[in-house]
């Protein structure tokens, strides 16, 4: 009975890092979906959502009902402020160019908060009251509970919002094709700032809820930002779906252990999936899947038709003879 409970243990802990890790993979999706840029600023939205809540509860006395939205409205305006002065005065649009300047922007914003609130560690109090709960003979957390019930309503809210507003559509016409966007009207300014004030809220949302079960410092966000970061990439950056479902796979495999010999370190995991994402681009998977299910879905008949060195891979399916794939370096 004992390792069923270890189990259930191992899994609401699994689910609650991979719900965290959901929302800081999700802020980096949107905005390498709106502007195709890695936004390294997303790791300080995460700490800066929890500095924003202790200034909330402890220098202003907030409870902690009102001082956790305020904190993730905080952050939006950060967002808002990082894309106005920080991204777009920009006089090249080169993405390699943005992202070095938001790896710029995130040693700022580090060393500003270590000037305002210091290097110290801290700690905030729970969501709600900490009395475990009985689940199967394990005891759950009622704040991983609350973790996961806020988590699924933003991620609901986030896609309704990309669904069925206006600004949501504009952001996925932005990301379809910019110059379509902006040829019917659509302001790109005023979407790339909402990316930004989007993915500030997602992480600002992050550090809200993992600062009352881990303690509170400026550089809080990195390691929890780039565990997003290699979750995102693991799903095939860019892809909400992907994302998820990776950041959940990460949260199980880095906390429940190995059956036989040594528990390795979260560390060691965490930069040998790093390695294996820098080196292995998932989406290739992805794409070629889905190619083969569309070569599937017409019924195309499939022929080798060799032309000197190199090799056509033609498609002649039976509703669109036109239609047709060349080999990879022809």
């Amino acid at each position: 009975m004992g390792g069923f409970q270890d189990l259930v243990q191992f899994v609401f802990a699994g689910i609650t890092s991979g719900a965290i890790y959901a929302l800081i993979a999700l802020g980096f999706c949107v905005v390498h979906n709106t502007i195709g840029i890695v936004n390294f600023v997303q790791v300080d939205f995460v700490s800066l959502g929890g500095m924003f809540l202790f200034s909330g509860l402890f220098w202003s006395g907030l409870p902690m009902i009102v001082a956790l939205p305020l904190a993730v409205v905080a952050v939006v305006v950060v967002g808002i402020a990082v894309e106005r002065l920080g991204i777009r005065p920009s006089r090249s649009q080169n993405h390699l160019v943005l992202i070095f300047l938001t790896i710029g922007i995130s040693i700022t914003l580090r060393g500003l908060m270590k000037l305002v609130w210091g290097k110290n560690r801290m700690a905030i109090p729970p969501l709600i009251d900490d009395t475990p709960l009985r689940v199967a003979g394990a005891a759950i957390l009622p704040q991983a509970v609350a973790i996961l019930l806020i988590t699924a309503l933003a991620i609901a809210v986030l896609v309704l919002f990309f669904r069925f507003t206006r600004l949501g559509l504009a952001m996925r016409a932005v990301a379809s094709n910019p110059t379509a966007a902006m040829v019917v009207g659509i302001s790109v300014g005023r979407v790339k700032a909402a990316s930004f004030a989007l993915a500030g809220g997602l992480g600002g949302l992050a550090g809200v809820l993992v600062t009352p079960i881990t303690t509170l410092s400026y550089d809080v966000g990195v390691l929890l930002g780039l565990k997003g970061f290699a979750a995102a990439i693991l799903g095939g950056f860019g892809s909400f779906p992907g994302a998820i479902l990776a950041v959940w796979a990460w949260g199980f495999w880095n906390r429940y252990p190995p059956a036989t010999g040594a528990v390795p370190t979260r560390t060691w995991r965490l930069s040998w999936c790093c390695c294996w994402c820098f080196s292995f681009d998932p989406r290739d998977c992805w794409e070629n899947k889905m190619k083969e299910v569309r070569i599937q879905n017409t019924g195309a008949r499939k022929k080798w038709i060799s032309l000197r060195s190199a090799d056509i891979f033609e498609i002649e399916p039976e509703a669109n003879p036109r239609f047709c794939i060349l080999a990879p370096g022809l």
